[in-house]
């Protein structure tokens, strides 16, 4: 999926579940290990009103983790690595699973993300993100 590059305002942006606990955790992972603070963060269920350059609707959307960057909307493991160019070391580690061939990659983010809702209780959901990052979301 591409976008107008002349239209975003918002680069790079992470776009994620705001109703998964396991989503909003992750979020503040990478809010708290991030480099230089250049991300921006957005719930899917807004993309719609936030995101009209994406010419897509959130029903449309994969359920996964999405990251726009350049001209680009990175999902599943793609976004993973990329946003882990992001993050201090020895998170920004991350980046090198991309030498797990893409249909492996992707098929163990599914996984994780297929049981995340049973998982849930396991995060806590205290973080009111944008009262906490209100700067950082869009």
């Amino acid at each position: 999926m591409t976008v107008d590059k002349k239209k975003i305002e918002h680069y790079p942006v992470v776009l994620y579940d705001g109703e998964c606990s396991m989503c909003n955790t992750s979020v503040q992972f990478i809010l708290r290990h991030e480099k230089n603070q250049l991300l921006k963060f957005s719930p899917l269920e807004s993309v719609d009103e936030k995101f009209p350059e994406l010419s897509v609707s959130t029903s449309q959307l994969p359920d996964a983790i999405h990251f726009i960057i350049d001209d680009k909307v990175l999902i599943e493991s793609d976004a993973i690595i990329a946003i882990s160019q992001y993050l201090k070391w020895p998170y920004s580690m991350i980046q090198y699973i991309k030498i797990i061939p893409k249909p492996l990659r992707d098929f163990a983010y599914r996984a994780i993300a297929k049981r995340r809702r049973s998982v849930q209780s396991l995060f806590k959901n205290s973080c009111d993100l944008y009262a906490d990052f209100g700067d950082r979301m869009v």
